[in-house]
């Protein structure tokens, strides 16, 4: 999967991921709250090889390592984190969408609830509103850009979620 932002006129430099793919990365770190990188990691090491798409493992693992850890009352409420509640346009089909990306567990598309491990979710993880995000997704490669952001769990000091 390769994500790549178009909003910020920030240059990006190219940094080699697994094998000869390569992604696309903002100078601008991707941000994650401290708790989200955590529990994030731990779901990464109790997953089964078998349980997921392995490549979508490597991919969510890439952008957590990534990402800029931050302390949860101190991450701007406009990044879309785990638990977070956003409206994307995929610029693609000019199809709206609210949602919230979940662990897998807790995912149900029909209510809006996206899995961390679903190619969206990979991508849209620590990015802002404002955003244009574009993704590799099954049904080919797809431009998202974040709206806005509706209810962020570290902005409402709900951190156990």
């Amino acid at each position: 999967m390769r994500t790549a932002l178009e909003r910020s006129p920030q240059p990006t430099c190219q940094k080699r991921a697994r094998g000869k793919s390569h992604r696309t990365i903002r100078r601008d770190p991707l941000l994650i709250s401290r708790l989200d990188r955590s529990r994030l990691l731990r779901l990464l090491g109790a997953l089964q090889a078998n349980e997921f798409d392995a490549q979508r493992v490597d991919d969510l693992r890439f952008e957590v390592e990534r990402a800029t850890p931050v302390a949860p009352n101190a991450l701007p409420s406009d990044v879309v984190t785990m638990n977070a509640w956003f409206r994307f346009t995929d610029l693609t089909s000019a199809v709206v969408r609210e949602c919230a990306i979940v662990f897998p567990k807790e995912a149900n598309d029909s209510e809006g609830r996206i899995s961390v491990l679903d190619p969206v979710g990979i991508a849209l993880l620590g990015y802002r509103a404002g955003d244009v995000v574009s993704v590799n997704a099954p049904g080919g490669e797809r431009r998202l850009r974040i709206d806005v952001v509706t209810y962020q769990p570290e902005a409402a000091g709900d951190y156990e979620l």
